[in-house]
C-alpha cells in the first residue's frame, strides 16, 4: 500500500523502504527477521541514498511498550540511527487507504459491520489516523527538508474507536454487532508545529474522518447508490 502510493515521489536520491511487517499484531519472529535482513541488505547496497523508513506511532502508546511489533520498530529505529548516514524515520498513525491489509483497523471494522459479524469494541481505546494522500504529501514535503530526523505523521487528534465505528455505520447505514469492553489507550504524543501547520486549514476532526472514510470505503458499497450526509454536504456513493 505505502510502496504503491510512494511511486510518484521516488527518485534516485531516495531509498524508500516500504516492505516491512504490516500487521501490528504479528507474532511470527521470521517475519520480523525478514524485514530486518532486507533492510540491512538494501542499506548496504545503496549507502549514499537517503533512507525513508516507516515506523509506527504505536511507540507512543503506553500500553503497547512490550508488544513484539513496537519493540521491533524501536530496534529498527536504533539500527538506522547508528548505521545509516542519511535518513528520515516517519512514525505513522493508522493509514486509511483503499484496499490494503484486510486485518488493519479500518478494513477489519468495515468488514465486520457490513458482514454483520460480531466483534469486540474497546471503550476508551483511541487511534491516530491519517489519509494515505496526506502521507504522500507530507513525505514529499519533508524528504527535502529533514535529514537524520524522526518525524510524526498523523492527524493531530486521537479518535476513539467508537467514533470510527459510528462513522462507518453512518456511511453504510448499517448498525454494527459488537460487544463493548472497557480498554484504554494512552498516547503520550509530541504534537509538532509542522503537523499543526499542515492540518491548520483542514476541517474539524469529525469531518476529516468522514471524508477520509468516504473516499476509501465507497468502492465497497455493494447494494446500489446511496446518499450520505457528511458535515453540511451531501455526497452520492456509487457502485
Amino acid at each position: 500500500m505505502i510502496a504503491r502510493a510512494m511511486r510518484n515521489i521516488d527518485n534516485n536520491n531516495l531509498l524508500i523502504f516500504a516492505s516491512g511487517v504490516s500487521n501490528s499484531l504479528e507474532t511470527d519472529k521470521k517475519a520480523y527477521e525478514r524485514e530486518y535482513n532486507l533492510l540491512k541488505e538494501v542499506v548496504s547496497k545503496f549507502p549514499d541514498k537517503k533512507l525513508i523508513y516507516f515506523s509506527t506511532c504505536s511507540i507512543y502508546d503506553a500500553y503497547r511498550q512490550q508488544d513484539m511489533y513496537v519493540s521491533f520498530k524501536l530496534k529498527i529505529e536504533s539500527f538506522i540511527k547508528n548505521n545509516v548516514s542519511k535518513y528520515i524515520i516517519f512514525r505513522v498513525g493508522n493509514i486509511v487507504a483503499t484496499g490494503g491489509n484486510p486485518g488493519n483497523l479500518i478494513n477489519f471494522l468495515t468488514t465486520s459491520i457490513v458482514s454483520n459479524m460480531k466483534f469486540t469494541l474497546f471503550i476508551g481505546a483511541r487511534r491516530l489516523l491519517i489519509d494515505i494522500k496526506d502521507v504522500v504529501k507530507l513525505v514529499e514535503l519533508y524528504q527535502s527538508i529533514f535529514k537524520n530526523k524522526i518525524v510524526d505523521l498523523y492527524y493531530p487528534y486521537q479518535y476513539s474507536v467508537f467514533e470510527i465505528v459510528r462513522t462507518i455505520e453512518k456511511i453504510y447505514g448499517i448498525k454494527g454487532q459488537y460487544v463493548l469492553v472497557k480498554k484504554e489507550t494512552k498516547f503520550e504524543l509530541p504534537i509538532t508545529s509542522d503537523l499543526e501547520m499542515y492540518f491548520a486549514d483542514f476541517y474539524s476532526s469529525q469531518v476529516y474522518l468522514e471524508r477520509m472514510l468516504l473516499r476509501h470505503l465507497k468502492h465497497r458499497i455493494a447494494y446500489g447508490p446511496q446518499d450520505v450526509l457528511l458535515g453540511n454536504k451531501k455526497y452520492a456513493i456509487q457502485n
